[in-house]
């Protein structure tokens, strides 16, 4: 019960968060979603949903992904001295925080019953160890 009200506050204030980007930043549309989503999921937990889990899935790749990406552009970048990514770069912490939480939710529930299980498992792990460097790394 103390890790599910966790989670969920965690989820609330990374939804508060979304939604003061998007009244103040010009660009939210480029960042906000990818962490909104997990947001509102890590509030309403229903893991034996079918619409839940996928959004959940598409939520954790995307995630991954964009955090990926961002995390490989950022480093990349940085070392140009005439390039400020102070801006650009406070965007990575939230997006990694979404995928890392919405990994974390469905890494503490699944359940392994089959082989495949545990791809899935190793592909959400993978994501969660990404997303978690970039949020020590950028935060």
């Amino acid at each position: 019960m103390f890790l599910r009200a966790t989670e969920s506050i965690l989820g609330l204030g990374l939804l508060a968060y979304g939604l003061l980007e998007i009244s103040r930043n010009p660009t939210w549309w480029a960042y906000t979603p990818v962490y909104l989503v997990p947001a509102i999921l890590s509030i309403i937990q229903i893991p034996r949903n079918a619409t839940w889990r996928t959004l959940s899935s598409l939520s954790i790749v995307a995630g991954g992904l964009y955090t990926s990406f961002l995390l490989w552009t950022f480093s990349s970048v940085e070392s140009i001295p005439t390039i400020d990514l102070e801006e650009e770069a406070k965007n990575l912490p939230p997006v990694a925080l979404g995928a890392l939480l919405i990994s974390f939710i469905r890494l503490t529930q699944d359940k392994i019953s089959q082989p495949v299980h545990y791809v899935r498992s190793s592909i959400i792990l993978a994501v969660a160890l990404i997303s978690f460097y970039a949020f020590i790394s950028y935060f």
